[in-house]
C-alpha cells in the first residue's frame, strides 16, 4: 500500500511540475495508507512518481501515447510495458493470492484481528473466528480511521502486505461481468462508470475481506473516501527503489557510559539518493521518536529520552522511508547509575 508519507513526498513533487490532483490525500499517520484520493487522483500520482524516479509513465490522453496524463478527469491509454501504474483487478488477485490457491484469504481460510484490520463479525461468519465483534480496539484511539500501520500484518506468500483489510484498493479495470471462457491476463471492459476497488478494509467485515470478493460499491473513479487507498505496480524488467534510508546515531556514542538513568538518543535519517520517498518513522526500541518524519530528500533530526537499566544498555534505532524500506543500527550504552525506585 502507498503510505501517507510516500504520497506527499510525490504529490508535492507532482503539483510544482504540473500536475493537477483532486485531493490533497489524507492519512491517519506517515506510515499509515494515504485515503481519500480519487481513482483519478492515483492513476496521475502514478505517473507523478514515475516521471520523478525519472522513468517513462503509463497513462497518456492519446492513443499515441505522446500526452502525459497530467490534469482533469480522462479515461488515459496505457503503456502497458512502462512506469508505476494501478494493478488490473487480475493481476491484484494473483499477488493478493501470494501463490496459493483455493483459499479464502491470502493465508489461509479463516481470519482474526491477528491477521487483518477488519470489522470482526465472527456470529454471521464460520471463518471469522475472532473471539470478539466489532472494531480493534487497537486501533480506534484518534478517531476514524482506523486504519494501521502499511506492513504491520504478516506478509503474504509474495512479500506484499495489506492485501486484505486495512484500505480498500484501486485497480484499473472498469467494472463488468466475468467472461464465462478462460482468459490470460485480461484488462477489464473497455468502458464502463464504475471502476474496481478489491481487498476490504477496517470498516468492513470478513466477507468483503476475502480474495475473491470482488466490489463495486459506489466504486465511481471521481469518489474519494477513508476508507479507499490504492497500491502501485511496475512492469517487469523496471525496478523500484529498495534501498533504505540513511541512519545516524549522533548520541550518546557506541560504547559510552552514563551517569543518568534517563538519556537522549537522538540522531538523523535521510533518503536523500536513495529513491527520496521521504522517512515516514524513526523508532529507538520499538518506540516512536520525536521530529521522525521528512520530505523526500529531506532529513529527520530524531531525538528520544530513553530509560536505561543500571549496566549494558542494546538500543536498536530503526528508520523506515516512505517506501516502506528500513535501515537498521545499533549501539550499547553503559548506564552506571542505579535506576530510581517507583
Amino acid at each position: 500500500l502507498v503510505t501517507k508519507s510516500l504520497w506527499d513526498t510525490v504529490y508535492q513533487w507532482a503539483i510544482a511540475h504540473g500536475y493537477a490532483l483532486d485531493d490533497a490525500g489524507s492519512g491517519k499517520d506517515a506510515i499509515h495508507p494515504v485515503q481519500t484520493i480519487d481513482w483519478y487522483d492515483c492513476v496521475k500520482w502514478c505517473n507523478a512518481r514515475s516521471e520523478k524516479e525519472g522513468k517513462t509513465p503509463a497513462y497518456y490522453t492519446d492513443a499515441g501515447l505522446s500526452v502525459r496524463y497530467r490534469t482533469g478527469q480522462v479515461a488515459p491509454y496505457v503503456s502497458w510495458s512502462t512506469g508505476y501504474r494501478l494493478p488490473t483487478e487480475a493481476e491484484w488477485e494473483k499477488a493478493a493470492r501470494g501463490g496459493v490457491s483455493g483459499q479464502r484469504f491470502p493465508w489461509g481460510n479463516t481470519i482474526s484481528w491477528s491477521q487483518a484490520n477488519y470489522y470482526a463479525n465472527p456470529s454471521a461468519y464460520a471463518y471469522d473466528v475472532n473471539p470478539t465483534s466489532g472494531y480493534n480496539p487497537a486501533w480506534t484511539s484518534g478517531g476514524s480511521p482506523y486504519t494501521t500501520p502499511v506492513g504491520y500484518f504478516a506478509a503474504n506468500g509474495y512479500g506484499l502486505y495489506d492485501m486484505a483489510g486495512n484500505v480498500w484498493q484501486w485497480c484499473w479495470d472498469w467494472y463488468g461481468s466475468y467472461s464465462s471462457g478462460s482468459q490470460t491476463d485480461p484488462r477489464g471492459p473497455t468502458s464502463g462508470s464504475l471502476r474496481v476497488f478489491r481487498g476490504g478494509g477496517w470498516q468492513i467485515n470478513a466477507f468483503y475481506c476475502r480474495t475473491a470478493n470482488r466490489y463495486n460499491g459506489l466504486s465511481y473513479p471521481e469518489i474519494s473516501n477513508i476508507i479507499i487507498g490504492f497500491r502501485s505496480v511496475l512492469p517487469p524488467g523496471e525496478a523500484a527503489d529498495t534501498t533504505g534510508p540513511w541512519l545516524a546515531i549522533s548520541s550518546p556514542a557506541d560504547g559510552s557510559s552514563v551517569t543518568n538513568s534517563s538519556v537522549t538518543f537522538s540522531g538523523t535519517a535521510s533518503d536523500s539518493g536513495r529513491g527520496n520517498s521521504g522517512i515516514s518513522s524513526v523508532t529507538a526500541n520499538g518506540v516512536r521518536a520525536d521530529n521522525d518524519t521528512a520530505t523526500g530528500g529531506g532529513t529527520a533530526n530524531w531525538s528520544l529520552a530513553i530509560p536505561l537499566l543500571t549496566g549494558a544498555n542494546a538500543i536498536t534505532v530503526v528508520a523506515t522511508d516512505g517506501a516502506n524500506n528500513t535501515t537498521t543500527a545499533s549501539i550499547t550504552v553503559t548506564c552506571n547509575s542505579p535506576n530510581p525506585e517507583g
